[in-house]
């Protein structure tokens, strides 16, 4: 970033993994002097465990902690409490996920160190929220995030295909920015009334919000049943298909009364278009497919090639190859998305 909006803003990253320290990382990318607080000789923990044992450069390491000045802190010793005090003496912000019982024991609750800079903006984060039985329980992504929240149950093929596991980092990066835009808010308070404050989030609640239509078709007392075989999907054009040449894709063709006559021309069933009807009742007469069924059976056997974008520029916005891994790099659209 060329902007620099929060230069001279000073932020105390005592913190661990990924969630709490990428949190100020998001800052330091805004010009924040980023001081990150980590235990003598063995450091964050996080520190060593990217995916390529043996190379010199940790990437994953890398991703959350650039941009700060590291300081090591024997947090244990009164000395190092001290030490850490007077940091947070003229700080803006102090970022923290460690454990409930670890802070009140260290005197790094949000009481312990609002009394000595008021103006301070705590950033609290924790696993599963700072109420309740699980308080002061400690989780990670995989945990709370995702096989808590009731992602880790829905994102699945079919009711008896086994779980997924989480990409490292999946739900961390997200409840970052979360935390984030958290801080920022406070600080846009302090700035209209001269006060600090606390803010708080935590794994859980971002993947309830993650998972939040679910989880508002819960609270209305609905039934959540699993997703369909892809056979079987509801709705033909939000499907994923697989290509001639080994690909899969994913449609998202949603304004059918525009778009789905161009698409049926487009695989030569113009004469589908005929086995529509309107559907009155609803406000914007949406348009209804007599058998989803077939219309998927229709796909598949079309055939479409990874190259398939091209044939439908009347729908430029109807689909999105499932991209691997190492085409993520090196990509116009990547790039210009993530400058």
């Amino acid at each position: 970033m060329t902007d620099s909006l929060f230069t001279g803003l000073k932020v105390i990253d005592c913190a661990s993994w990924i969630a709490g320290p990428a949190a100020a990382t998001i800052l330091s990318d805004f010009g924040a002097d980023v001081i990150k607080i980590e235990p003598p000789v063995v450091g964050d923990p996080w520190r060593g465990r990217g995916p390529l044992p043996g190379r010199t450069v940790d990437y994953y390491w890398q991703l959350t902690s650039r941009n700060k000045r590291s300081l090591a802190i024997d947090l244990k010793d009164p000395d190092g409490i001290a030490a850490l005090h007077r940091l947070v003496a003229s700080a803006d912000v102090f970022v923290t996920n460690f454990p409930l019982p670890v802070r009140d024991r260290l005197k790094l609750s949000a009481s312990d160190l609002m009394a000595l800079n008021p103006r301070l903006i705590y950033a609290s984060f924790t696993a599963y929220g700072e109420e309740g039985e699980e308080a002061a329980k400690t989780g990670f992504d995989s945990t709370a995030y995702w096989a808590r929240s009731g992602l880790m149950d829905q994102v699945r093929a079919e009711a008896t295909t086994a779980p997924a596991r989480s990409m490292p980092g999946m739900g961390d990066h997200p409840s970052a920015t979360g935390l984030y835009a958290a801080i920022v808010t406070a600080l846009y308070r302090r700035e209209k009334t001269g006060l600090g404050g606390v803010v708080k989030s935590s794994l859980l609640q971002n993947g309830l919000w993650a998972n939040g239509c679910a989880v508002q078709t819960r609270l209305f007392n609905e039934h959540i049943a699993h997703r369909p075989t892809r056979e079987e999907a509801p709705n033909a054009l939000a499907n994923h298909y697989q290509t001639r040449d080994g690909r899969w894709f994913i449609m998202a063709l949603f304004n059918e009364q525009r778009q789905l006559r161009g698409f049926l021309a487009a695989i030569g069933r113009e004469d589908l278009a005929n086995d529509l009807r309107e559907d009155e009742s609803h406000p914007n007469g949406t348009v209804v497919r007599r058998d989803d069924g077939l219309l998927i059976g229709y796909i598949d056997r079309f055939g479409f090639t990874a190259s398939g974008a091209r044939l439908v520029p009347a729908t430029h916005s109807w689909h999105a190859i499932c991209r691997r891994a190492y085409e993520l790099w090196n990509n116009p659209d990547t790039d210009s998305g993530t400058s």
